[in-house]
């Protein structure tokens, strides 16, 4: 790395996108509750979505781990919660 030079995640990358109107009306909205300019709301829900899919992911995995490693009596309900992980609370009655 050369001198006086950020590394990648210290480094603001500037973007254009185009949101959906009802996406663009919620960052407005809590741009204005925050009295936030519009690009930072959109960053705070960036982050927010990131760390939600991060979240999402770790309860997979962790529940994958779980039905793997139960025994037969156990695999039921781990299944269930695997199933539950990935499809949403809905997918199992």
């Amino acid at each position: 790395m050369r001198m006086g030079t950020k590394s990648a995640p210290q480094m603001p990358t500037e973007a254009t996108v185009t949101l959906p109107g009802p996406l663009a009306e919620v960052a407005n909205r809590i741009a204005v509750e925050q009295h936030w300019s519009f690009p930072e709301a959109v960053v705070f829900l960036v982050k927010r979505g990131v760390k939600a899919q991060q979240e999402a992911e770790r309860t997979v995995a962790e529940s994958y781990d779980r039905f793997m490693n139960s025994d037969a009596d156990a695999q039921q309900k781990n299944g269930d919660d695997l199933m539950r992980a990935i499809f949403g609370p809905e997918s199992v009655a």
